[in-house]
């Protein structure tokens, strides 16, 4: 099983398996002041978040499920209870809602992170 370890935008470390992707993230007093103050905003999440609330759909959970099973569509599926053409439909409204590149993992990690730092606010 290899891991290796990366310093993400954030400064958050990814941990890649061979099957998943763990994020330990813990961002900093300032970075969550920061979004707070409006600092920082993700125009891709909060496409999505809003297309979630009005539609009551999952995309922003579809994603984050699909980033942290590797991005490997079967798993994702069986994890969501879909079909596989299901989870790719999805994916694909994922991309043309939030204007994002499923090829580019920058804009893939920016998204998967601020999902997280999302998460960690609202427990918080």
């Amino acid at each position: 099983c290899r891991e290796s370890s990366k310093k993400g935008m954030y400064g958050s470390y990814i941990h890649r398996t061979n099957t998943k992707i763990k994020v330990d993230f813990q961002p900093s007093r300032i970075q969550v002041e920061k979004k707070r103050q409006g600092g920082w905003t993700n125009p891709a999440l909060e496409k999505l978040q809003a297309y979630d609330r009005k539609h009551h759909s999952d995309l922003v959970k579809t994603f984050e499920t699909f980033f942290d099973h590797n991005e490997n569509v079967q798993e994702t599926a069986d994890v969501l209870n879909v079909h596989p053409n299901t989870l790719a439909y999805r994916l694909k409204r994922i991309a043309d809602i939030a204007e994002l590149d499923l090829n580019d993992m920058n804009q893939k990690i920016k998204l998967y992170i601020d999902i997280k730092l999302a998460k960690y606010e609202a427990r918080g």
